[in-house]
Formats: structure tokens, C-alpha cells, sequence
């Protein structure tokens, strides 16, 4: 690859949450970084809705989290319900820790917000520079560094950089492979007690429900694993 047209120090790729935040905090020390994003604008989708109570420290740090805090949603929609299924009522909850009540060890409480809406605090909260609508295609390893080649926001635009660093923030492809959540299917013989996230249906007692007669129990089927979607990345 031919020389580079300009330099950084680090170069970060992607602008969702942790790049941003990246951004950011390399801001505030003093280093030189450039943030591209092949997206042409921040993110408007809600998206993930837990800011943890580590990454509220972070932003404290970085004088952000009273803006967060103020545009988040009320800690009741934090909560994780549990149901035999979707069309039954709960028969229990709880609350995510660090959301409905401060935790001893931190001076800040986690927040329920949506990455449309934390992604543009992010932005404003550092003056590097950040290019929307440009994507990383090709990458060379260079004396001291990388040289980058850079493509958009205008098409056919091509920028070579150097950098001496590269932080990879682009999150996991959306095509295979990919992280599955699997889901235990809970039937009537499983306890309400068992049937929380990781409960074991194969620990239910055999045998239908008193008054039940065997011929209604359920199956062996209803006691499989199984896979509501996948869990990706940007």
C-alpha cells in the first residue's frame, strides 16, 4: 500500500457505544484519534438498554453521566419478568442490580437508556474528530504501525492513513457464526422455582400433576432447550 496521506495516533473503528466511548477518553488524555463509522449517522435504533453501573463510572469520569441519566427511562423498565410463557402472567421478578438502588462499592447506579439515545451524548462529549460514512477496507501493517485505507463518505473518496494503533469497536458480523440464547420451554411439570434463566427442566419431578391423567402429561419435547434468535453485535 502507498504512503499515507495523513497520521493519528490511534485510530478507532466504529461509533457505537464503545467506540465512542473510546473516543472520548483518548480524548481527554490527550491523544491524537480519529473515529470512523461506515454508517452515515449514529445509530437510530434503540437497540441494547442497560448502561451497568462500571460503565456509569466511566462516563462520570468523563462528566457525561448526569446526561445520561436525565434522557434514561425509569428503573422499572429494568426489571426481568419471568412467565411460563408469553401469554401467562409473571410469577416473579427482579430487578437488575445496580439499577433499582445504589451498590455499596460505587458512587454512581447503573441506568435503563437506549443506544439512540446515549450514542449522541457520546458524540458531543469528545472534539476528535469523528467521520460518519466512512469504512475501513483494507489494512497493512507499516514500520511503527498501520496504514489504513479509508473509503467515503463520498463515493469513490479514498483516504491512505497511518496510525500507530487500531482499535477494532465495529462489534461481531451479523452473518454465521453467531451466539444463540437458548430458552428452556417450561411446562406443567416444571416448579415455578425451577423455571428461572438456566433451570434445569430434567431436575422436574416425573410423573404428571395430581389430577392429571397420564395420558395429558406432556411430552419429552416439551422439555428441550430451545432458541429464540441470536445475540449479534453492530
Amino acid at each position: 500500500m502507498p504512503g499515507a496521506d495523513g497520521e493519528v495516533e490511534v485510530l478507532v473503528v466504529g461509533g457505537g457505544p464503545v467506540g465512542l466511548t473510546a473516543r472520548a477518553l483518548l480524548d481527554r488524555w490527550g491523544v491524537r484519534v480519529l473515529l470512523v463509522e461506515r454508517h452515515p449517522e449514529p445509530s437510530p435504533f434503540p437497540r441494547a438498554r442497560l448502561v451497568n453501573v462500571r460503565s456509569m463510572e466511566i462516563f462520570r469520569r468523563l462528566g457525561l453521566a448526569a446526561e445520561i441519566t436525565a434522557d434514561a427511562f425509569a428503573p422499572e423498565y429494568g426489571r426481568i419478568r419471568f412467565r411460563d410463557t408469553v401469554q401467562d402472567h409473571d410469577f416473579a421478578t427482579a430487578a437488575m442490580a445496580g439499577i433499582d438502588a445504589p451498590v455499596p462499592e460505587s458512587p454512581v447506579t447503573g441506568v435503563i437508556t437506549s443506544q439512540d439515545r446515549l450514542e449522541p451524548v457520546l458524540l458531543a462529549g469528545a472534539t476528535s474528530p469523528a467521520r460518519f460514512g466512512v469504512e475501513l477496507t483494507d489494512l497493512a501493517e507499516a514500520d511503527g504501525g498501520v496504514v489504513a485505507l479509508l473509503t467515503g463518505p463520498r463515493p469513490g473518496e479514498r483516504t491512505r492513513l497511518r496510525a500507530r494503533y487500531v482499535l477494532a469497536a465495529d462489534g461481531a458480523p451479523t452473518s454465521p457464526p453467531a451466539s444463540t440464547s437458548p430458552r428452556t420451554a417450561c411446562s406443567r411439570r416444571c416448579t415455578r422455582k425451577a423455571a428461572g434463566p438456566g433451570s434445569s427442566p430434567r431436575r422436574a419431578t416425573p410423573g404428571p400433576p395430581a389430577g392429571l391423567p397420564s395420558s395429558h402429561a406432556p411430552s419429552a419435547a416439551a422439555y428441550r432447550p430451545r432458541s429464540y434468535g441470536s445475540s449479534t453485535g453492530r
